[in-house]
């Protein structure tokens, strides 16, 4: 691959991490990008994944946006200053942090691509509809709170026009 991504959870981060370095070992130039609850400032930090050459960039937060722009500009070779929602290195070789990028308004995501699934390699017949994201409670040991920073949902008609196109199609 071109680029390579890890959406990471607080379980899963160290395993991450040992997939990114070996990736690196054998493709140094290969940009890596984490995202993900788990690919939080506080745990990058903590396991110096930039210093061990582990990681290109890390989204923060909801990733459609940030993480879209960070993967072109990896791809143009362009420098990630000014990429919101990402943190980095800068050209002194500082790990940055960029402004957080603004929720995003869940009406305006497209309709997720299914096109490419070959669905009868797959026993179950179904797909997954995002309706919403956050939770309404506040409780201090769950990481929704943090990562999505407050309860948003999508309004039904859009949710319904999701379900008709997938079922138009035969999904």
């Amino acid at each position: 691959p071109d680029l390579v991504g890890f959406s990471l959870y607080d379980t899963s981060i160290h395993c991450g991490r040992v997939f990114s370095l070996q990736l690196k070992a054998e493709r140094p130039q290969m940009p890596i990008i984490y995202g993900g609850p788990g690919a939080s400032p506080w745990n990058v930090k903590r396991g110096r994944d930039f210093e061990r050459g582990a990681v290109d960039a890390v989204v923060i937060g909801e990733g459609e946006l940030s993480g879209l722009e960070a993967v072109e500009r990896l791809g143009r070779q362009a420098p990630l200053e000014g990429c919101l929602g990402i943190l980095h290195r800068d050209s002194d070789g500082q790990v940055k942090q960029e402004p957080v990028r603004g929720n995003i308004h869940l009406n305006e995501l497209p309709i997720p691509y299914f096109d490419d699934f070959d669905f009868a390699q797959y026993r179950e017949q179904s797909l997954p509809i995002m309706m919403s994201r956050g939770c309404v409670a506040k409780c201090s040991f769950c990481s929704e709170t943090r990562y999505w920073n407050k309860f948003r949902y999508r309004e039904a008609d859009h949710i319904v026009r999701e379900m008709a196109q997938n079922t138009a199609q035969g999904r």
